[in-house]
């Protein structure tokens, strides 16, 4: 435009000034609060490894865009002037096409952004979710829960046939080495995977391409594949159920009803009431309780008026007890050659080989009398629990429905169902277990992180474009982010995960730039009198190689995020470059031609509300001029 190159540096600079300033502290905004106020501990913790570096950078790099970018551009810029690129020549020809398409039929631009937002319903029903993390793929653990009745050798048999089928495959597997450990009724067997070699994102990359598309031969199973085969390989005799990870493979259709208080025979009364009330769900695979997971046990429950008639103490009869079927050192025997050896006193084996044997113990009653245990105590085999499990200072029994796949969305809202009117004696309470409080707590997390996100964005956009109606334009972005975030998480098949929502956060800072540089301008170029019409048309046109450039070059440096596999702590990192690709390419399609949109609404509002404003008390104020000027 012929402008000296010193005066072109500092206009500039002050042209973008504001839409800069503002850019970077929406970003910074929405960090502070959930650093500060998150109640989420994983979600604050990583909100703050997050935050405070980017926090920093953005407003170092503030500083050198206000700074130091202008004197680089006058003392290195040329006067030659370079033509445009023919391909965002070309785009921009349509775009401001389009753009004025949008803004002159504006209701039926209005309905396809409804469909297009209504559309994200189909990512958000196929799109995996988890409240796991930390999964070590460098392992895997194999759980038999088998009959407890069985013995010792008939355990070894069946967990010599497992090693056996995954031995047969440890190529094919990628296994290292095995490790196994078990007892007569529960058996664990750990496969160790040989240890990748790291590789570079777009090693990692072009090897998932070249897999994907097969000229790229697997070497061996990933993980979900070896878990599979392994179950569609190895046979399980009745009686015998296996978890992977201490899983069960159909957690995603799972529901536990865990109950708590301070009995715990009151408890499995509860629990047989629940478990009733779960069976009633149509469609159930199984429902099982804590007890089916226990095992059996010898109970000896003494008669108080027996065995205060016959004078005989309950610690007696459980020492004799003790001491008669597992024996008891009584003294130490010395050789002759100076050695120790432990006196051990125990009944003979052929006297307690059965229940009658027990039975018939017999307790000195005074004089001469023996009484027989049957007549002190009621002797019985009965099923236990496993173990006794506490949470918060109360005892925990859990009941378990299981459902298919296609019933999980289902699944919690029928188990509310049949448990309306369960009543539990005061001091026990239910709830759908850990697992669902879980979930529930992480989207009261990810509900309270865009609230205060949208919030804080919004008041500070508020104060700069002293307005807080125009700013409404530029958070219509938000959930149109969002459209890309599910749609990308759904087609790479990345589960929902933290690192997922923390992108998901950080992207409210970072989509309303590109809306608040376009808005900002048609700003300027309405007071100078342009037309709504004509200012954000050339606002458009003016933004367009910006806006592309900005989304572009930061999607383009998330790739070897997205596309690699580097984690910390297990956690890999992989979704949250998704995430934020996913919702800035959308946001970058949607903020050239819906914010001009929805400007157009929200200035209407103003418009239309400042009419009404000033008719209200327009006519009050001439009516009190009138009286003060009546004689």
């Amino acid at each position: 435009e012929g402008i000296d190159p010193r005066m072109a540096s500092v206009e500039g600079a002050g042209e973008v000034g504001l839409a800069v300033t503002m850019a970077t502290l929406t970003t910074v905004v929405v960090f502070l609060p959930l650093i500060l106020m998150s109640d989420e501990q994983e979600f604050s913790f990583w909100m703050l490894r997050i935050g405070l570096p980017v926090i920093v950078g953005l407003v170092a790099s503030l500083l050198i865009a206000l700074i130091f970018i202008p004197l680089a551009a006058l003392k290195l810029a040329t006067s030659n002037e370079k033509p445009e690129l023919a391909l965002i020549v070309w785009f921009r020809k349509y775009y401001v096409r389009l753009l004025r398409w949008i803004l002159r039929n504006r209701l039926d631009a209005f309905v396809i952004a409804l469909v297009l937002l209504a559309s994200i319903q189909i990512p958000m029903e196929g799109m995996k979710r988890t409240d796991k993390q930390n999964r070590n793929d460098s392992r895997m653990d194999l759980a038999f829960e088998m009959p407890s009745g069985q013995s010792l050798e008939q355990a070894e048999k069946f967990m010599n046939a497992v090693e056996d089928t995954v031995m047969v495959r440890k190529g094919e597997y990628n296994v290292d080495m095995l490790r196994t450990y078990f007892r007569r009724g529960w058996g664990r067997v750990t496969l160790f995977f040989v240890e990748e070699e790291d590789m570079e994102w777009y090693q990692v990359a072009w090897h998932d391409f070249g897999t994907t598309a097969g000229f790229i031969e697997k070497e061996y199973l990933d993980y979900k594949e070896i878990e599979k085969d392994i179950r569609k390989r190895l046979y399980l005799p009745p009686g015998i159920t296996l978890r992977v990870n201490w899983e069960n493979p159909e957690q995603d259709a799972r529901v536990n009803v865990s109950l708590y208080g301070e009995d715990t025979r009151v408890l499995i009364d509860l629990a047989e009431e629940v478990e009733r009330r779960l069976e009633s769900i149509p469609g159930l695979l199984s429902v099982n309780t804590d007890m089916d997971q226990g095992g059996t046990e010898l109970q000896v429950r003494l008669n108080r008026e027996q065995i205060q008639r016959y004078g005989i103490s309950p610690q007696a009869i459980s020492g004799n007890i003790a001491y008669a079927l597992r024996g008891a050192n009584v003294n130490k025997f010395h050789t002759d050659d100076g050695r120790e050896v432990d006196i051990r006193v125990q009944l003979a084996s052929y006297d307690r080989q059965n229940l009658q044997d027990l039975r018939n113990l017999t307790f000195a009653a005074g004089g001469d009398r023996e009484v027989p245990l049957e007549s002190l105590a009621s002797i019985y085999v009965e099923r236990t629990l496993g173990r006794i499990r506490r949470e918060d200072r109360q005892t925990m029994l859990n009941v378990s429905a299981r459902a298919t796949k296609d019933q999980a969305k289902e699944l919690f809202a029928q188990v509310d169902q049949v448990m309306q009117g369960f009543e539990m004696p005061r001091g026990y309470r239910w709830d759908k277990g850990t697992r669902f409080v879980r979930l529930e707590e992480q989207d009261q997390s990810q509900m309270f992180a865009v609230i205060m996100s949208v919030t804080f964005v919004f008041l500070l956009m508020g104060v700069l474009f002293e307005s807080f109606v125009l700013p409404l334009s530029v958070i219509i972005s938000i959930p149109f982010s969002f459209l890309g975030v599910y749609w990308m998480l759904y087609l790479t098949d990345t589960t929902f995960e933290i690192m997922s929502m923390i992108g998901s956060v950080i992207l409210i800072g970072v989509v309303v730039n590109n809306a608040i540089v376009l808005i900002d301008l048609a700003n300027r170029l309405r007071s100078e009198g342009k037309s709504r019409f004509d200012a954000l048309v050339e606002a458009g046109q003016h933004r367009f190689r910006p806006i592309l450039m900005t989304t572009f070059t930061t999607a383009f440096g998330l790739i070897p995020m997205a596309a690699g596999n580097s984690a910390m702590v297990g956690i890999a990192y992989a979704p949250l470059g998704r995430t934020m690709i996913g919702g800035l390419l959308a946001s970058m399609v949607l903020t050239l031609m819906l914010v001009p949109l929805f400007y157009t609404f929200f200035d209407d509002f103003r418009e239309v509300m400042q009419k009404i404003i000033a008719s209200a008390f327009g006519k009050k104020q001439d009516s009190k001029f009138t009286e003060l000027e009546m004689p």
